[in-house]
């Protein structure tokens, strides 16, 4: 019974070591600092199925002849949930080409270091096949408070995967607001309400566009018009306080004074 026992003891110490050598073996092709660096889009052609090409860095503390995993997930829309990781190439090279090979699916990817569970977290690029234009965002606007306009955006096209917001002054050129630039759609329907604000008295005019990268090109919306005042008419009150009398060449005191309203 002792023999038998010792035996257990013996296999199940082997059976840890072996263990804490594998996990040894794996942490070692793990890189210092987990994530790889500079995980970047460098082109695509035009006509699907697409072929993209990304690039990256080594990781510091890299061994040589490092191997890495090039994953893949996909999506129905962008308010969809994306598909679990799939391993689609594996390569020594810092840089990759992939396929696009399914219509009307969106799709995203990452890099990450062969047997690590570390995913590339920064730099990921989000590619999708679609081939038909979304539908243009739908836009109001109205005048609030002294300056400011309250623009409403909604999208109902989950084929979107980022939107814009534009303004135009008195001199009717348009430009990118300073604001979330790019926005969240989802859940698709919800309206997005934004706050422009410091706007001199007179006219503007607001439009949004939206985007997908199969079709690379920009849907916009209607244009809406809206009047900022400055507070009402523009007044000067003046008065003076002089003598009721005097002569030619007479040095005389008096007091006046101005102050503008709504200017």
């Amino acid at each position: 019974m002792n023999s038998h026992r010792g035996q257990a003891r013996f296999v199940l110490a082997a059976m840890a070591m072996s263990m804490l050598f594998a996990a040894g073996r794996l942490q070692a092709q793990c890189p210092t600092g987990t994530t790889i660096p500079n995980f970047r889009f460098v082109s695509a052609t035009a006509a699907p199925p697409r072929q993209i090409t990304y690039a990256w860095d080594t990781p510091a503390g890299a061994p040589a002849g490092i191997v890495y995993e090039f994953l893949r997930q996909t999506a129905t829309d962008y308010c969809s949930a994306f598909s679990s990781y799939q391993v689609v190439a594996e390569t020594t090279s810092t840089s990759q080409t992939v396929s696009l090979d399914t219509a009307n699916t969106a799709y995203q990817f990452f890099v990450r270091v062969k047997n690590c569970t570390q995913v590339a977290a920064t730099g990921t690029w989000v590619d999708d096949s679609f081939l038909s234009l979304p539908t243009p965002p739908v836009i109001s606007a109205a005048s609030g408070a002294e300056g400011t306009v309250t623009v409403t955006l909604t999208q109902n096209d989950a084929r979107t995967v980022a939107q814009g917001l534009e303004r135009a002054g008195p001199g009717g050129v348009f430009s990118a607001l300073n604001l979330r630039y790019f926005v969240d759609l989802c859940p698709v329907g919800s309206p997005k309400t934004f706050a422009d604000t410091g706007l001199a008295a007179g006219t503007y005019s607001y439009r949004a566009w939206a985007f997908n990268q199969g079709t690379s090109q920009r849907v916009y919306s209607s244009v809406v018009t809206v009047t900022v005042g400055g507070g009402g008419s523009c007044t000067l009150a003046c008065s003076a306080v002089v003598p009721a009398a005097g002569t030619t060449g007479q040095d005389v005191t008096f007091r006046s004074s101005a102050s503008a309203s709504g200017c």
